[in-house]
């Protein structure tokens, strides 16, 4: 997971509305997948609660969460809502902590004035509307300060939330810069276009939808793993690209391919012959032939061989 949260808490006034931000930083690529969670939100009535999430950019939003939950008391409750939640929120029975649920928006269509936001229409989720989070937010920079608006609608009641987090996967064209010294980037593949990675022993970042991916190591001696599952090839369709840069003596940049299935893949390499390694973490040839049936062929650039001398590498491995 890639988990941003905000652990200083909402107080929500009775019949008012209230909002917070988040920072959210040092992703690359696009949005392709993201969800919120609420944590220790307590109330007395819950269908007196909406939520509404603004991007940084101020104009991608949704209320994914509004009117549920019926007269129903919640103490405490931590609710995730995401497109992939098992249901709807629901409108009249108590919303339960611990479950996730997809977003929804029942009774009158909130304007942003009601949140105090300066958004006049918004994005709301169904009953009021078709959209989810992917509709809202997908193909988006996450990085920026998102805003979280919440809101009492109806007298009689006040509550709030100890923390709210939001958790990205990103893709489209994902593009990750090392240091100037020697870099560790691992790959962790659970299909063609997505996984997770790994720089330098830092967050997991999770990946869905890449349509390619380039790793820029900069100077010193860079190890590149990828990590693929069983059956299949983390081969997206744009390419995977990683340019290492200069190196410090030997080894010089490593690329290591592990697992996969045998099928077809196109590599291209340059300009400097015999500046880098090509490994397979179980020494078979095949493994630098990765692919899988249907999976199609996909382009690795490499800093430090070309094609030609990475089959005589191969070879030799």
């Amino acid at each position: 997971m890639t988990v941003f949260t905000n652990s200083s808490g909402i107080s929500i006034p009775d019949a008012s509305a209230t909002s917070q931000t988040l920072q959210v930083g040092s992703l690359t690529g696009a949005v392709t997948r993201l969800s919120v969670t609420i944590g220790g939100l307590t109330h007395l009535l819950q269908d007196q609660l909406d939520f509404l999430l603004v991007a940084p950019d101020g104009t991608h939003n949704l209320v994914f969460w509004s009117d549920v939950g019926g007269a129903n008391v919640v103490a405490g409750g931590n609710v995730t809502v995401a497109d992939a939640g098992a249901s709807p929120l629901p409108q009249s029975t108590t919303v339960a902590s611990g479950t996730p649920y997809q977003p929804a928006d029942y009774d009158f269509a909130e304007a942003g004035a009601m949140f105090g936001s300066p958004l006049g229409a918004l994005n709301h989720a169904t009953t009021n509307g078709t959209a989810t989070f992917a509709s809202a937010f997908n193909t988006i920079d996450p990085n920026g300060i998102w805003t979280l608006y919440a809101a009492d609608d109806t007298g009689g009641a006040a509550g709030g939330l100890s923390s709210w987090s939001l958790d990205f996967a990103v893709g489209g064209a994902v593009v990750v810069d090392g240091t100037a010294g020697a870099d560790t980037l691992v790959i962790n593949a659970t299909g063609p276009d997505s996984g997770s990675y790994v720089l330098n022993g830092g967050s997991a970042i999770d990946l869905v939808g890449v349509t390619s991916f380039t790793f820029n190591g900069g100077d010193g001696n860079d190890s590149v793993t990828i990590n693929n599952p069983a059956d299949a090839l983390f081969g997206p369709a744009g390419g995977i690209f990683v340019n290492g840069g200069a190196q410090t003596g030997a080894p010089g940049d490593i690329l290591t391919l592990a697992g996969g299935s045998a099928g077809q893949a196109t590599y291209s390499f340059g300009p400097t012959p015999d500046a880098g390694t090509i490994a397979s973490a179980d020494q078979e040839v095949q493994r630098l032939a990765l692919g899988g049936a249907g999976s199609g062929s996909f382009s690795l650039t490499f800093n430090g061989q070309t094609t030609a001398q990475l089959s005589a590498a191969a070879t030799a491995a």
